[in-house]
């Protein structure tokens, strides 16, 4: 896995030190360094970014709030928590909630940086989204999960970083409600249909709340 980095911090020089960081391990590329929550949004907007790693004092949006967000427009999207001190119980709970996948905190060394990125690739996750159909089946079992609605005629239409290629171990009925599903996430690499996120072994959870 070599991944697509965006790190959002407010501070230029742990930035620049988190980005040779990644330089050393030599498993990631720093492809943007948003310092402002509205920067994220746009970098996130306009670029394929596979991980996101946000600071704790990141603004002017509350970090915990702007994960949220990030979570339902772009749900493919590994978020890392660089904490400003040690994660306490408290704070990795209520990160998770918010839809990071892990804390770090304390000085960093180039293994403990490789180790968080790489495990977000082929990790359990769940994703949000409308279902997209691919084959004409009566039971959808191989699909796109769009983080926007085909039938919004007032929605811009998702691009490939905010949509999933989603295999289920069993069909379900199309529905234009949002769904959410449960299954094994990878990055694809060079895939030549654009695709640049899948979800296999799936299972659909349950209906999402609107």
């Amino acid at each position: 896995m070599n991944a697509r980095l965006a790190l959002g911090l407010p501070d230029s020089e742990r930035a620049a030190a988190l980005i040779a960081l990644a330089e050393e391990a030599g498993e990631m590329t720093v492809v943007a360094a948003p310092q402002s929550s509205d920067q994220v949004v746009s970098v996130l907007a306009s670029m394929e970014i596979e991980v996101l790693v946000l600071d704790e004092e990141l603004g002017p949006l509350p970090v915990l709030e702007l994960a949220r967000q990030l979570q339902e427009k772009h749900p493919a999207v590994g978020l890392l928590l660089l904490a400003a001190r040690d994660a306490s119980p408290d704070l990795l709970r209520q990160a998770l909630r918010a839809g990071f996948r892990d804390v770090l905190s304390g000085p960093l060394t180039v293994e403990a940086f490789a180790d968080a990125i790489l495990a977000l690739d082929k990790t359990d996750v769940k994703v949000q989204g409308f279902i997209v159909p691919i084959e004409p089946d009566p039971k959808q079992k191989h699909f796109v999960l769009s983080a926007v609605p085909m039938s919004c005629p007032f929605c811009m239409p998702a691009g490939p970083e905010a949509m999933v290629e989603v295999r289920l171990n069993e069909g379900i009925d199309y529905s234009e409600a949002p769904i959410v599903v449960a299954g094994k996430f990878a990055v694809t690499k060079d895939d030549p249909r654009g695709v640049f996120y899948s979800v296999t072994e799936g299972v659909a959870v349950s209906a999402a709340s609107r």
